[in-house]
């Protein structure tokens, strides 16, 4: 009897800039209902995933024209990405012994940050 949720890094900082996108609010939403339940949680509050600039710029990155651009969420700033390969891995180490985990939240971020320009 132990929920375990991935949520968005940024879901819970008042003030931060993403909280004006609404799905990174509900995320924030919903982690304050499930920390306030008096159920047994664990939030996983990860990043940005490094696959989706892959994902969706893919084609652009595989072109023969070079320098291919790599467009990210950074805007100028840096971005921990995260490998969804990793979250995963999280929580299933969570979900395989999910005592030692009970009523915590991790923050899950890549090893630097990486920019967009």
């Amino acid at each position: 009897k132990h929920f375990v949720k991935l949520s968005f890094y940024h879901a819970r900082r008042e003030g931060d800039v993403f909280q004006s996108v609404p799905l990174v609010r509900a995320h924030g939403e919903c982690d304050d209902m499930l920390s306030e339940s008096g159920l047994s949680y664990t939030i996983l509050s990860a990043s940005h995933l490094m696959s989706n600039p892959l994902i969706y710029q893919g084609r652009e990155l595989r072109s023969d024209q070079k320098p291919a651009a790599m467009f990210g969420a950074s805007h100028g700033k840096g971005v921990n990405y995260v490998s969804p390969n990793d979250v995963a891995e999280v929580a299933v180490r969570v979900l395989l012994e999910p005592r030692a985990h009970f009523n915590k939240e991790y923050t899950l971020t890549g090893p630097y940050a990486v920019t967009d320009q």
